[in-house]
């Protein structure tokens, strides 16, 4: 219909999706973000403040990896790990395998020019999974849950991702990071074809 909504809050799951030209799809920006209070358990992956970006119906940045098998090793490791997302690693460290690892929409605004979500995932950096489940999967894997795996305490204390689309073709990320000391932000940004930098002068 002519007037359905560019954002939809699925605050049960904690899931924003944002369209900008429903009625013309080929020319329609989809953006999913995800921050969700049921963290990382068992079938959900450890992606808190994620986005991925459609246009027409085709992956632009979209989250890596393949699904074979619940608990093997590309599973564990560039699948469901942080790092395969459209989010950040803190010193190169993503978000365990645990409920504990969770997120939270706090904030949506939906209009004609803009629509706007804010996620907040400054609990999901929590350190190691202490399921007997994963951790058993970890072993069978042969990984170890060590930061040099991507695994392991962080000094975060705060991770605000703002996401904006404005009009039909402009999308805006603002993140707002906070750590107990210095640490290296690792932005990560995924795509299903490779990317070219050109010089902008």
């Amino acid at each position: 219909p002519s007037d359905a909504p560019k954002l939809k809050w699925y605050k049960d799951i904690g899931e924003v999706v944002i369209h900008s030209d429903l009625e013309y799809i080929e020319d329609n920006i989809s953006l999913s973000f995800r921050s969700s209070t049921f963290g990382s358990g068992s079938h959900t992956l450890a992606d808190q403040n994620s986005f991925n970006i459609l246009y027409g119906g085709k992956e632009v940045y979209y989250h890596s990896g393949y699904y074979l098998n619940f608990s093997d090793a590309h599973n564990i490791m560039s699948y469901r790990h942080t790092r395969a997302h459209n989010t950040i690693l803190v010193d190169g460290i993503g978000q365990p395998f645990t409920t504990r690892a969770y997120g939270q929409i706090t904030r949506m605004l939906k209009g004609e020019h803009i629509t706007y979500a804010l996620g907040d995932a400054s609990n999901a950096y929590c350190g190691i999974s202490e399921y007997p489940m994963w951790n058993e999967n970890f072993s069978k894997a042969g990984i170890e849950q060590t930061p040099e795996n991507g695994f392991g305490e962080t000094p975060l204390t705060k991770f605000f991702r703002h996401v904006i689309v404005l009009d039909k073709d402009i999308v805006v990320l603002y993140d707002e990071m906070e750590a107990k000391k210095n640490v290296r932000w690792d932005w990560l940004l995924h795509s299903p074809t490779a990317f070219e930098w050109t010089d902008s002068q």
